[in-house]
């Protein structure tokens, strides 16, 4: 099964009328100049028998006094902090960093079932987010501060968020990658991410239809 999904609904279809109708909106889109089509790549991966991280990796979960120090970070206007500091502001407090000192190295949210109704409540994007089935977990945000680039960070941070996933009982994550990000789709692949189906967002530029595109999630 797959899902078409809005800001407010959630329609859950047979994979093959979802495949047909992402090819239709992709056809629809590229011969009415007001239409918009998007895509993301999904991948999916394994926790059951995580590798251990290095020993000196120490995730710490995201609290309140946290998010007011990054709010007022100088890099809280970058778009993936931004993005999961909305999370946040929307009830979604499940979150990890990876602290050095008092300096931040990098941070994720892990959203899983009990975020299903807080994320059908999102002002914008609610439509990207399918439920989350039980024992599976959905990285998103990804971050790493830019004191700490160059150095490897986001790796060993993935694999630390993944013995944080197993303990909280979770089987396998989910995350997406925009297909023209290139270099994270190599990043994914490296980590032993699998490609497990697409997201296709279909908008058209009308004013009663603009606030509400469409999301296609086929496998």
């Amino acid at each position: 099964m797959a899902w078409i999904c809005t800001k407010s609904f959630v329609w859950e279809l047979p994979s093959s009328l979802v495949v047909l109708a992402a090819d239709f909106v992709g056809a629809f889109s590229r011969l009415v100049k007001p239409a918009s089509c998007s895509e993301w790549a999904c991948y999916t991966i394994s926790v059951k028998s995580p590798e251990d991280p290095p020993q000196e990796v120490q995730l710490q979960p995201v609290s309140e006094d946290m998010i007011i120090a990054l709010q007022n970070h100088v890099e809280s206007d970058e778009n993936q902090l931004k993005s999961g500091l909305r999370f946040w502001r929307n009830g979604m407090h499940q979150a990890y960093i990876w602290m050095e000192g008092n300096e931040p190295l990098c941070i994720q949210w892990l959203l899983t079932s009990k975020d299903n109704e807080k994320l059908r409540g999102l002002p914008d994007w609610a439509g990207m987010y399918p439920p989350i089935d039980d024992e599976v977990g959905q990285v998103e945000n990804l971050y790493a501060f830019k004191a700490a680039r160059g150095r490897g960070v986001a790796t060993i941070f993935e694999k630390a968020l993944f013995c944080e996933a197993q303990k909280l009982g979770l089987s396998r994550l989910i995350t997406h990658v925009h297909q023209e990000n290139e270099a994270t789709h190599k990043w994914a692949r490296k980590l032993r991410w699998h490609r497990c189906g697409t997201i296709t967002l279909f908008g058209l530029d009308f004013r009663k239809l603009r606030e509400h595109p469409i999301f296609i999630h086929s496998k």
